[in-house]
């Protein structure tokens, strides 16, 4: 054999070890990339600032020139005049406060409602960009995705922005608009560590990519110890609720009905309720076998929902919420609202609008009317 043919066999096979020895992900079968290549809109109502500024000049200006105590710290200034001490902060068209003070009046300020925002633990608003992806995992499709903050909501604030770390956040697929409260079970921030639950198995997020794009994930055969950063089951489980009396009961599906767990409450919510029962009760009764609904009231008492059940002849059954009654079901301040569960007891939404709902009941009744 010619010398250089030797060389380049033996450099073939250098090469052939280092590629056997390389690690290689997809050799893992535990192991998965999965490619973010779907958006999230975060659904709030957070479009809106209220600030007070200087209107007149001449009015203030006599409580500034008495000042006898000034502090500033970067761009927020408080001061103290004849024994008050007065807050502002700095902004781009002059000082702005949070209380209305002599010779200041009311201005809102606002941002595009496309813009993706989402009100953090502590009510601060930033902006996000939530890629998601949605895929299977041990059975169970599901919309995973990372919410990424990319700086504050406003071009100005009365605190300061502080970067956030990323979020994972779990949900139905398809999901492409949605309302996110980062104490939900299904959300949880990404750390050195981030373990999450999918039904029974149990996952690693391994790492994100650089542009967000992809994310490595690893499930694990032993969890034991573990924490969850977030988790999500789409198998429904009986709901425990308190009866209009306020005896614990549960919600219980019926084997191979629909159920449709409605939640209401807040501002109108008596008034979208009885809307809803008119046209449950519009749906002939042989049509109404056929699927479950049921409501619960986030805030009202039991001798209120036997109130409205006696005056108004309510046909949906009523439940009261108890601190356990969300457990599971990722519930949000949003109302009225719905969780949906298929007839083969699969959740296959957290979150179906009010509107969403008597829809459903309008074409439940279409059939019998044809």
């Amino acid at each position: 054999m010619k010398p250089a043919s030797l060389i380049s066999l033996i450099l073939a096979s250098l090469l052939g070890a280092l590629t056997a020895c390389a690690p290689d992900f997809q050799a893992n079968p535990l192991v998965q990339e999965i490619r973010l290549d779907k958006r999230i809109k975060n659904v709030t109502y957070s479009y809106k600032q209220i600030y007070y500024s200087i209107e007149d000049s001449t009015r203030w200006a006599e409580i500034w020139n008495t000042q006898d105590t000034i502090v500033q710290e970067g761009p927020h200034l408080k001061f103290r005049s004849d024994r008050i001490w007065y807050e502002m902060t700095e902004s781009p068209t002059g000082y702005r406060s949070r209380q209305q003070y002599p010779g200041w009046e009311r201005k809102i300020d606002s941002i595009d409602s496309g813009i993706n925002i989402i009100s953090l633990l502590n009510n601060h608003r930033v902006r996000v960009d939530i890629p998601a992806a949605d895929v299977v995992l041990g059975g169970d499709s599901i919309r995973i995705a990372i919410i990424h903050t990319t700086g504050p909501a406003f071009d100005w604030d009365f605190r300061e922005y502080q970067p956030q770390p990323d979020q994972l956040l779990l949900t139905t697929p398809g999901n492409d608009t949605m309302p996110i409260v980062l104490d939900m079970e299904s959300v949880g921030p990404v750390s050195r560590q981030t373990v999450f639950r999918v039904g029974q198995h149990t996952y690693v997020l391994r790492s994100i990519g650089e542009d967000y794009g992809s994310i490595i994930i690893e499930r694990l055969t032993n969890s034991r110890g573990l924490s969850l950063t977030a988790e999500i089951d789409l198998n429904y489980k009986q709901v425990p609720v308190k009866d209009p009396d306020g005896s614990l009961t549960h919600i219980k599906r019926t084997p191979g009905k629909e159920l449709i767990i409605y939640f209401w409450g807040g501002f109108r919510g008596e008034k979208k309720l009885l809307k809803l029962d008119s046209l449950y009760q519009s749906i002939p009764e042989q049509q109404r076998e056929t699927f479950d609904l049921v409501a619960i009231s986030r805030f009202s008492s039991g001798d209120h929902i036997r109130t409205l059940i006696e005056e108004e002849g309510i046909l949906i059954p009523l439940f009261q919420a108890t601190s356990k009654t969300c457990l599971r079901l990722n519930c949000t301040g949003y109302l009225p609202s719905a969780v949906r569960v298929d007839s083969r007891g699969k959740i296959v939404s957290f979150h179906e609008w009010g509107p969403e709902v008597e829809q459903l009941m309008i074409r439940v009744k279409l059939p019998e009317s044809r």
